[in-house]
């Protein structure tokens, strides 16, 4: 089973998901999470970066700039990041890896094909998923809604407290050897 949450920015999607990891004893994680920084671009609000989940923000080369985040929910994506970097990071997990992060996947993946298709391989592997996906449509965003393997929550202020505890017993309910 894949478990991917979704919903407006700022709700607590990545804080649920990383709350449910430390519940389950912090996994071995393969995958990506994406972090942004300070950007030198005068109007920019920040650089996004795809690195790995454990990460302490080292990893910020050009192989895995994905993006720059402007005003106004605005972007510009780099396909040539998710295409070397996010393909790196989903083709050779660590090993002993239990469960895959993809936190998060949005629109600046459109045109990085072969990174959609890692991404959909993924979802098509033994490795459980957890992950955030932006509630817009995209071809990727779509297909990984549609997949037959993932469960999609909808996080909000009412549900986003319980939900470490339900991915925890959703993961171990599918089957999901942590341990």
């Amino acid at each position: 089973m894949h478990i991917f949450l979704t919903g407006e920015v700022g709700c607590g999607k990545s804080t649920a998901i990383r709350r449910s990891l430390q519940m389950l004893g912090d996994p071995r994680l393969g995958g990506f999470r994406t972090i942004t920084v300070p950007s030198p671009e005068l109007d920019a609000l920040g650089e996004l970066y795809i690195v790995a989940p454990d990460d302490a923000g080292n990893l910020r080369c050009r192989d895995n700039l994905v993006g720059i985040r402007w005003g106004g929910g605005k972007g510009t994506g780099f396909a040539s990041g998710f295409e070397v970097g996010g393909c790196r990071l989903l083709a050779t997990p660590p090993p002993d890896t239990k469960l895959l992060l993809m936190d998060e996947l949005g629109t600046m993946e459109r045109m990085a094909p072969q990174f959609c298709a890692a991404v959909l391989a993924a979802l098509d592997g033994d490795l459980p998923v957890v992950g955030v996906v932006k509630p817009i449509h995209a071809p990727l965003l779509d297909a990984v809604r549609a997949h037959p393997r993932v469960l999609v929550i909808s996080v909000d202020q009412e549900n986003r407290d319980d939900l470490p505890v339900l991915i925890c017993r959703l993961l171990h309910a599918g089957g999901t050897n942590l341990g």
